[in-house]
């Protein structure tokens, strides 16, 4: 199994809307994807919020192909979306971890 994680820092003016663009645009597209297994959507709560918020999305997939196809079909068309609406008032990192 395949956890991928996006973490995101936004900046608090922004929270509730991009919070809302997540939970009602991004995530019920999501239905449509069938790599896709599991995914949460979670705020960090062990970090300085007072600047901007902490949030990580995570997706479950089965394995690395998945986790490609997802890459190139779905990730990439999100973080488009959040340059676009976004620009620089939501930054990202991401990383991929393995079930062991």
């Amino acid at each position: 199994m395949i956890l991928y994680n996006i973490t995101f820092h936004v900046e608090l003016n922004y929270f509730e809307d991009f919070q809302n663009f997540i939970k009602n645009e991004h995530l019920p597209s999501l239905a449509q994807d069938d790599k896709i297994i599991d995914h949460q959507f979670l705020k960090l709560l062990n970090v300085d919020n007072s600047e901007g918020v902490s949030l990580a999305l995570h997706y479950v997939l089965k394995d690395m192909a998945d986790y490609n196809l997802h890459i190139a079909k779905v990730d990439s068309q999100l973080k488009k979306l959040i340059q676009e609406r976004y620009e620089e008032k939501v930054l990202y990192f991401c990383s991929v971890l393995e079930k062991v």
